[in-house]
């Protein structure tokens, strides 16, 4: 398979629990909001920058948008897009990111189950899981033509954190 572009997929952090709050104002946790701040600097080392970040319009996936951005010492804020938003459809996400691809990689931050939905399109050709993604996890794909493609990695966000504090002690 030839590599046509990389697409960095991200599920929001941990977030409030949706009783009694309207589930679109759903804020992300303190204990997550720590958490996606040492996974994204962890995501900052190992990945290439992405050119674009595009996030869903609920305010938890666009404060894990914001903080994967400062991670990666991005100046344009997150793209807020409503072809992120639970129940999306695949076809006109897919169109949105299309003049989007190029030699950087792409990121989206959004919602289970739809998140998942579209790794196993691309990866298997069916809208069966193929992974599913915990809070904050985040999982690298490499696109082909069509929009097959496969997993280069998969990085649950406490391996992320884990994994950072290692790197941390490891360069003091």
């Amino acid at each position: 398979m030839s590599i046509r572009s990389r697409l960095i997929v991200v599920r929001h952090a941990p977030a409030e629990n949706p009783g009694g709050v309207d589930d679109a104002a759903r804020r992300l946790t303190a204990p997550g909001y720590r958490q996606m701040q040492a996974g994204a600097e962890t995501l900052a080392w190992v990945l290439p920058p992405p050119e674009n970040i595009l996030t869903s319009p609920l305010v938890r996936a666009g404060e894990t948008a914001a903080i994967l951005a400062r991670a990666f010492g991005r100046v344009r804020p997150p793209v807020v897009t409503s072809a992120l938003t639970p129940g999306f459809d695949r076809g006109r996400l897919l169109s949105e990111l299309e003049p989007l691809w190029g030699a950087a990689p792409v990121m989206i931050v959004g919602h289970e189950p739809d998140l998942s939905g579209l790794l196993g399109w691309i990866t298997a050709g069916t809208s069966r899981e193929v992974v599913r993604l915990g809070p904050g996890t985040a999982c690298i794909l490499e696109l082909g033509s069509g929009y097959r493609g496969r997993i280069e990695a998969l990085y649950p966000l406490e391996a992320l954190v884990r994994l950072g504090s290692g790197l941390s002690r490891i360069m003091a």
